[in-house]
């Protein structure tokens, strides 16, 4: 692997949200230890980079002729930071990674070196890697970055069924193997999700489901007389504001073969002269 350092315009590096491993949760301004260590992290490298020395390069990829930070945000941040009050550059290594690459390695960031990535992300994470490297990480590729190995095993089972159930190949692009994991949560979605139309299927902030909900799917329990009555009067009251001259004449039918003896009456509705518009 190329190790060379190459000095880049900090403004010259693109993100991709895609590529980063932490959650947005752990940058929020709460007093969480993660979010606390990030702020402290950062401001070490700011007083380093100000006195004029650099810190441990960050890493890149290029993709269609650009770069983008595969790790090393943070740095990037306060190099960008810094750089808008004087002119400096930043190191970093290029690593030959395709995106698709870059994807499927992003368990193994910051298992080295800075702030930890949290259980919770690094657990993600490395449920991404499976499914975008068609599963071809192994168990103990995952535990020699800080996973326990019955977890390992859960992540790569995971995967497979995810990998299969949504279609993916191995010939996929990174941008089809994320569509088709989104397609896939959404048709979960229509089946396990809550009557009342609310989503209930985990997700990370890139769309993928959590390996729980993967192995573990179940049907919601069954709702309770009031919340089933709402459902189907909701329903009812749209097909009734969309035709009630039809809705009604259905009712009447319904009755009179189920032998509900509802009272119902039909009386023709008066044109208006919108109904007389060509």
């Amino acid at each position: 692997m190329n190790e060379t350092i190459t000095y880049f315009d900090p403004f010259e590096i693109q993100t991709d949200p895609n590529l980063q491993v932490r959650s947005s949760s752990a940058f929020d301004d709460d007093l969480t230890n993660e979010s606390e260590s990030l702020k402290a992290m950062r401001n070490r490298i700011r007083q380093v980079v100000t006195a004029g020395h650099h810190v441990e390069p960050i890493k890149l990829i290029k993709c269609d002729g650009e770069y983008f930070v595969f790790d090393g945000h943070n740095r990037l941040e306060v190099y960008q930071e810094i750089a808008e009050k004087q002119s400096l550059k930043i190191p970093a290594i290029v690593l030959p990674y395709t995106r698709k690459e870059a994807l499927a390695q992003g368990y193994r960031v910051n298992t080295q070196h800075g702030v930890a990535v949290s259980l919770g992300d690094s657990t993600k994470a490395a449920f991404r890697a499976c499914v975008y490297s068609y599963n071809a990480i192994q168990t103990k590729d995952l535990t020699q970055n800080g996973l326990s190995d019955s977890l390992a095993q859960k992540l790569r089972r995971a995967a497979k069924i995810l990998i299969e159930e949504a279609e993916i190949s191995e010939e996929d692009s990174a941008e089809t193997i994320q569509s088709k994991v989104i397609a896939w949560t959404g048709r979960m979605a229509k089946k396990y999700g809550r009557a009342d139309g609310a989503n209930t299927i985990p997700r990370d902030h890139l769309g993928f489901p959590s390996y729980r909900f993967v192995l573990e799917r179940k049907t919601p329990a069954k709702f309770n007389e009031k919340q089933r009555i709402a459902q189907l009067a909701d329903k009812l009251e749209k097909i009734a504001q969309a035709d009630p001259d039809i809705f009604l004449a259905a009712l009447k039918k319904i009755s009179r073969n189920d032998r509900l003896d509802l009272p119902i009456r039909i009386s023709k509705r008066k044109l208006d002269s919108s109904d007389l518009e060509f």
